[in-house]
């Protein structure tokens, strides 16, 4: 069963604007099949995900292009770096003859960092970058809303079903990955066990040593135990017996391959005693509890990262919602300093603060908001999402209570 995916509607919008339109995410969240299931009349598909085809596309780029067809949707582009120039030479060419040239190329892959290198070195300015994740509650939900973003939107507008906290605790647990929700009946243990394999096998190897790859396994499942908790890479150095660079360079595979989310700590010019470590998330909360070896929802609820394991569900919905409306996601922080005054999120531009809190309860303690006053920005909302099964209240404080149905 094919769900609708939030970033159709955009890739269909940028192609009239574009002369490649690029879309960026994790293995099998579902990139190619949305870029299938809109393909225009008339286009063409190519894949490298393999090495036959890479060497065909390296040995010869433009026959490879060309023999395909125009327009031409290629995915997993970054695995033949040859075909970029030539890629904008066929842009070009066919710009000097008058033609249009406005969504010619639709491209996928899964490494970040590889395509962003590719394309900014030969196409500048000729692409439009998405980034998918794995399926969002809201696409789950068959929903079409605007950014969950108090700085560009009234969240408390968003209208999503009644939740209660055992089914918050399945969707934690499942995670979003469609070949959950195409094959309901699929245990997701055996399909995060073929995932991690496949992933190391054809995203990562490539990027590691060859030894390296059973102590990469055992680093992503010790990232697995810090959700949404400050990361600190002497720690993990230590834990793992890998020096601090190898470490560096192992999270930021997991980042740009749209594993891992990072989230910065919020800082201001007026002061100073602000932690600076950022916080690590799961872009999908299956995958991580399958990491850390929860075997059930139920034992994850009650279980003691329960807590930790909520606030990445709330982050990475969050985070999709800016992926699947392609809002800039440059605003969104956390707040600590070192007399251990925090929220778990801060919405902030140059003039607002929007303190959100994450809490697990029906009728959550209202936190106080002292220590944003010395930034002296105006605090338009405070928000505190809970296990609220009705609307909206407004609380004491100026807090606004809101149910997680909202995501």
């Amino acid at each position: 069963m094919y769900i609708t995916r939030k970033l159709e509607k955009i890739v269909v919008r940028l192609s009239e604007e574009f002369p490649v339109v690029c879309v960026i995410g994790v293995r099998q969240c579902g990139k190619s099949t949305m870029l299938r299931h809109i393909l225009p009349k008339g286009f063409h598909e190519a894949s490298v995900d393999t090495l036959s085809e890479t060497s065909l596309a390296e040995e010869d780029p433009r026959g490879y292009l060309l023999n395909h067809g125009l327009p031409l949707f290629i995915d997993e582009a970054q695995n033949a770096p040859a075909l970029f120039p030539e890629i904008l030479h066929i842009i070009e060419e066919r710009k000097a003859k008058g033609e249009s040239v406005y969504g010619l190329f639709w491209l996928s892959g899964s490494n970040k960092t590889e395509l962003l290198k590719r394309t900014q070195e030969s196409m500048a300015g000729r692409v439009a970058f998405l980034e998918m994740s794995t399926l969002s509650k809201e696409e789950i939900e068959g929903r079409d809303e605007e950014v969950f973003d108090p700085l560009f939107k009234d969240v408390t507008k968003r209208n999503g079903p009644a939740l209660g906290p055992h089914e918050l605790y399945q969707k934690i647990f499942r995670g979003g990955y469609p070949e959950l929700y195409d094959h309901p009946e699929k245990n997701p243990d055996d399909f995060y066990a073929s995932y991690i394999d496949t992933y190391i096998k054809k995203d990562v190897s490539g990027l590691i040593a060859e030894k390296s790859a059973v102590p990469f396994n055992d680093f992503i499942a010790y990232c697995a135990g810090f959700v949404g908790q400050q990361f600190v890479v002497a720690n993990a150095s230590t834990a793992l017996g890998v020096n601090v660079k190898t470490i560096v360079s192992w999270l930021s595979i997991l980042e740009n391959t749209g594993i891992l989310y990072f989230l910065k700590p919020y800082s201001n010019v007026v002061s100073r005693r602000l932690v600076k470590a950022p916080k690590l998330y799961f872009m999908d909360t299956g995958l991580a509890a399958y990491l850390s070896r929860w075997l059930s929802a139920e034992q994850l609820e009650i279980g003691a990262m329960s807590g930790h394991y909520l606030e990445n569900y709330v982050v990475s919905e969050i985070v999709k919602s800016h992926h699947n409306t392609h809002t800039r996601l440059d605003c969104l922080f956390y707040y600590r300093d070192f007399d251990q005054k925090e929220f778990d999120l801060l919405f902030a531009d140059n003039e607002r603060l929007f303190p959100l809190e994450i809490k697990n309860s029906a009728n959550p303690k209202i936190p106080s908001s002292d220590p944003l006053t010395k930034f002296s920005l105006s605090e338009t909302a405070r928000l505190i999402l809970c296990s609220r099964d009705d609307k909206f209240i407004a609380s004491s404080g100026g807090w606004s209570l809101l149910p997680f149905s909202i995501l």
